[in-house]
């Protein structure tokens, strides 16, 4: 009886399984093939592309990676960045994409932007752009830039990936292998992402204290950008500085106080290292959930003139007269060109938003009948 359950489950589990895989490759043909017609139509006439990690050590599929989606390779850059000017899009700053859409510009247009603030954004990222002369924008966190706090998703990555087990304040978890090594990750990520910002320092100090023996501090110190780099970069003109608070938590989980004092804090440093105050912002995560509805307040009472999140929804005109504090940019999670495509012409969500609209309609209709 115990195994034909357990084949049960099994049967289950497999039927699961395969409808997510048919799922996933129903989407994928559906974004390719809109990938392709994106060369002769569009849902919007620009978009703003949000990447993070520039580099060519990407490991296999088969390794613990739990950082993998972040990185962009180098390669994969100067392809867009040709196929872009072969559609003849506009490469623009934020600046320039702010302005396009609040005074109906017909010239389609891309902008790039790269959050949090790491070293290869300087390394590998700069001479790239610097190259093809693209302007690009990097959103800092500034406690990871002045190494108060650790950039901690490359501490975690490098500590998981040394150790067979973790230990933690409350016990400690198995990290063998690469199930177990994934799921201690989303474990401790969630919980950091928990705490109050005054509790990130004595927490990594203790976590590395208790699982001695990585490089987990080095990696993590050698992650950010140093302020060296970004006034390099800045005094070129060709790159902008913007803000991403100072610890990189969900600012929808924070008080009042405290959510004023990462985006402030934040700013005021930018301005002491680079002479003059960031005029855009980035929502950490950058999610509605992950913004909240105090944040876009306080970024407005910063004065900054506009502030990104990674809402994926149409990108549409703003009023000439005011900032909008909530512009919706792409994460860049696939090197294919036909699927970035996709999500720059929009026409991803066009069609989602249509077909809602026709199931919302046909529900109504149920209801009536019924």
């Amino acid at each position: 009886m115990e195994s034909r359950a357990c084949e049960s489950r099994k049967a289950t589990t497999d039927m699961n399984n395969t409808d997510l895989d048919t799922k996933q490759i129903l989407k994928r043909l559906t974004l390719i093939g809109l990938g392709r017609l994106a060369v002769y139509c569009r849902a919007q006439i620009g978009a703003i592309l949000c990447l993070h990690s520039i580099s060519d050590d990407v490991k296999s599929e088969g390794q613990f990676h739990p950082r993998r989606h972040l990185v962009t390779s180098t390669s994969f850059i100067e392809s867009l960045i040709a196929d872009l000017r072969r559609l003849n899009f506009d490469l623009v700053s934020v600046e320039d994409a702010i302005a396009r859409l609040k005074y109906d510009s017909s010239r389609p247009f891309v902008a790039f932007t790269l959050d949090d603030g790491y070293a290869d954004n300087f390394t590998a990222g700069y001479p790239i752009f610097s190259r093809y002369q693209v302007p690009f924008t990097v959103f800092v966190t500034t406690g990871f830039v002045d190494r108060t706090v650790p950039m901690w998703w490359v501490l975690l990555d490098t500590l998981i990936r040394q150790r067979d087990y973790i230990v933690l304040p409350h016990g400690s978890m198995p990290t063998h292998d690469l199930r177990e090594k994934n799921s201690a990750y989303a474990t401790i990520n969630g919980l950091i992402k928990s705490l109050d910002t005054d509790q990130l320092s004595a927490f990594f100090e203790e976590l590395l204290d208790a699982n001695p023996g990585t490089e987990a501090r080095a990696d993590s110190s050698a992650a950010p950008l140093t302020w060296a780099q970004l006034r390099t970069m800045a005094a070129t003109g060709l790159v902008t500085v913007g803000c991403h608070t100072v610890t990189h938590l969900p600012l929808s989980r924070l008080d009042q106080e405290t959510c004023e004092t990462e985006i402030f804090v934040a700013r005021d440093r930018i301005k002491v290292e680079l002479g003059e105050a960031p005029r855009f912002f980035a929502y950490p995560f950058g999610g509605p959930s992950d913004v909240g509805s105090a944040a876009p307040e306080i970024v407005a009472k910063a004065k900054f003139e506009a502030a990104f999140g990674l809402n994926r929804a149409l990108l549409a005109r703003l009023d000439a007269e005011t900032a909008s504090y909530f512009v919706p940019r792409i994460v860049l999670d696939s090197e294919d060109l036909l699927l970035t495509r996709a999500y720059i012409s929009g026409l991803p969500w066009a069609l989602r938003n249509s077909l809602n609209r026709v199931f919302g309609r046909l529900a109504t209709r149920k209801r009536v009948r019924g």
